[in-house]
């Protein structure tokens, strides 16, 4: 059990219903940076392909934006753009995808979909 599993588990225990072993088993294919503050492990960048999701169980004290914004730009020089999706009630989510420059792409009964790619 990885601390940056066991912090990703913990933001999205309660709107997933998901057990650590079924999470685990569901991130498998996806790469994931830990998220430090303090030396301690508060969260994770999950990546797989062009696909990216962030998730921490509280927020840092020092500036995160910076950090992200690398690991973003290094997926949209790979992949031309970077994707992600947040549960329609995940207020907070929603609006860090907005800060992180992220467009709607899309909707469904439980997600927004977003979108951040190369400028034109």
């Amino acid at each position: 059990m990885s601390a940056a599993l066991t912090a990703l588990h913990e933001c999205i225990e309660v709107r997933s219903g998901l057990t650590y072993e079924e999470f685990e088993k569901c991130v498998s294919g996806y790469e994931i940076i830990p998220i430090s503050d303090n030396g301690e492990v508060i969260g994770a960048v999950m990546i797989k392909g062009a696909e990216i999701h962030v998730g921490m169980k509280r927020t840092p004290k020092g500036a995160l934006r910076g950090v992200l914004r690398k690991v973003l730009d290094g997926v949209i020089n790979k992949h031309g753009y970077v994707e992600t999706m947040v549960m329609r009630d995940n207020i907070q989510g929603i609006r860090f995808c907005g800060r992180l420059g992220f467009m709607e792409s899309g909707r469904d009964k439980l997600m927004v979909f977003y979108r951040r790619g190369k400028p034109c």
